[in-house]
């Protein structure tokens, strides 16, 4: 076996080990616990004009229970193009707003609503 070979199986170990650590230090920090939904939450997640699938409604479920936690939430929201994932986080946002804290998004140009400004051309800087 090679020194690389020899190494993997160790690195892999440190990896995990740190990994543990860092999340068991995530979970003893307080974190802001975002209020229940609001009047004004419904009303926005209700003028969304489609209906939303099974997996659109678990994800929002879900991570509406992290943020209601005190503690940080670690959360990670993919799929696959058309599937409703800035849905998803715009409900996320909104909520985010509504208990008075900043939130940002990223995502392609092509995806951005056009009911809102158009998106800062690719390499710009905005002012904040």
């Amino acid at each position: 076996m090679g020194q690389a070979e020899d190494q993997g199986p160790e690195a892999a170990k440190d990896l995990a080990a740190g990994l543990t650590k860092l999340y068991a230090e995530r979970q003893r920090r307080p974190g802001f616990a975002f209020s229940p939904d609001s009047p004004w939450q419904t009303e926005f997640e209700e003028a969304f004009p489609y209906a939303e699938t099974g997996d659109q409604l678990q994800a929002i479920a879900d991570i509406k229970k992290d943020m209601e936690k005190p503690r940080p939430m670690d959360r990670l929201l993919c799929g696959d193009v058309g599937y409703g994932k800035t849905e998803v986080a715009l409900r996320a946002i909104m909520k985010c707003i509504l208990d008075g804290k900043q939130a940002r998004s990223w995502c392609p140009p092509r995806c951005w609503p056009s009911s809102i400004t158009p998106p800062p051309a690719a390499g710009s800087r905005t002012s904040q």
